[in-house]
């Protein structure tokens, strides 16, 4: 492979050419000769290890295990003052990535989250962005009834927001797999519904979603309507 040698230096003089009086040669490395430095301004070479290190923190920042203590503080913030800074905050915070059983919180800890999903339904209602979006993250963790409700407030929110609604899940589905079943979200009813409301909300749902005509929601639409038409009542 042809290959072309890159100095790579440390300075206060960091706007100097490498080698010139003043500045400090630390080594010389060979790279592929695909990385032109024609025309290059040789100081981007100082922020590769910068850019390499935001990328390795990043990558650990998915991997690492979280924190319940502070996803448990960030919700009671978000709960008693949900603004978009909280609600940030939260976000942060919460799992971006499907949990192993060892790293799923306590009885106490979901528990407690659960019973939040009281401040976060009339936020989904008005089709609050962010706590929609809040509300697909939990489902890294959510599970049995606590996923059933989850499922069925962002359910609802497809019937009041509906291109909201799909772009967030056409978002973030492919994060959750196979945690996030686009079956149950789509059709997932409050099991309190009688049997003609339960008719009328599918309807709604129907309507909205298909009313979405955004090229790159069609896709992820035609899907939903599938799985609503063939709901059985």
């Amino acid at each position: 492979m042809l290959m072309t040698e890159v100095c790579v230096y440390q300075s206060e003089y960091a706007d100097q050419c490498c080698g010139q009086r003043g500045v400090h040669r630390s080594r010389t490395v060979r790279l592929p000769r695909i990385w032109n430095t024609q025309g290059m301004n040789k100081r981007a070479f100082v922020y590769m290890p910068v850019t390499l290190m935001l990328i390795f923190h990043a990558a650990f920042a998915l991997a690492v295990s979280p924190d319940w203590s502070a996803i448990t503080r960030a919700w009671d913030e978000y709960c008693e003052t949900p603004d978009a800074e909280s609600a940030a905050v939260l976000l942060d915070a919460l799992p971006r990535r499907d949990l192993q059983i060892e790293e799923r919180p306590d009885a106490s800890t979901t528990s407690r989250l659960y019973w939040g999903l009281a401040c976060l339904a009339p936020r989904l209602i008005e089709g609050d962005e962010r706590a929609t979006l809040i509300g697909f993250r939990l489902f890294f963790f959510a599970d049995a009834a606590y996923a059933e409700d989850l499922a069925t407030l962002l359910g609802n929110v497809s019937s009041r927001h509906p291109a909201l609604f799909l772009r967030l899940l056409q978002e973030e589905r492919p994060k959750h797999l196979p945690s996030l079943d686009i079956n149950v979200v789509v059709t997932m009813f409050d099991s309190d519904l009688t049997l003609n409301e339960l008719r009328t909300e599918r309807n709604n749902r129907l309507a909205a979603i298909a009313s979405v005509e955004q090229p790159d929601l069609i896709e992820t639409r035609d899907e939903s309507l599938k799985l609503l038409e063939e709901y059985e009542l």
